[in-house]
């Protein structure tokens, strides 16, 4: 839906304008989220999910420092939510990584790579947990 979206909008004088269903289409979507789920562990970790993919696709597509620090902070505060007894923890060793590289701005332009690999091991099992 929304790749055919984007596609239309290609050809139109006004892109914004043609992609206002679009936008209306995933804000009903969030929005529909917070509405119907009623088990805060379940929304804690879609947003997580929402986060972790949004966080990879400004550092893949180098956003500015500033952008990627502030959704690393959403990221941490909504890994904070998850209750301890989950299974569904973030590995201690991967954060650890990403606080690092994400620290500064000379890091996270040094070490973009190493931040993307430990994000897409964040809840790799083998280490402690928190």
């Amino acid at each position: 839906m929304a790749k055919d979206t984007l596609t239309k909008s290609q050809d139109k004088p006004n892109v914004r304008l043609s992609l206002l269903p679009l936008k209306d289409i995933l804000y009903s979507f969030w929005g529909s989220i917070n509405e119907h789920i009623y088990d805060d562990e379940i929304r804690n970790i879609i947003y997580i999910g929402k986060t972790l993919e949004r966080l990879d696709l400004y550092m893949r597509m180098r956003f500015p420092f500033a952008t990627v620090e502030k959704e690393f902070i959403r990221l941490c505060k909504n890994l904070h939510r998850v209750p301890k007894d989950t299974p569904f923890r973030y590995n201690t060793k991967y954060l650890s990584i990403l606080v690092e590289t994400l620290g500064t701005k000379e890091d996270y332009e040094k070490d973009t790579c190493k931040a993307l690999k430990s994000l897409g091991h964040l809840f790799d099992a083998e280490e402690v947990r928190v």
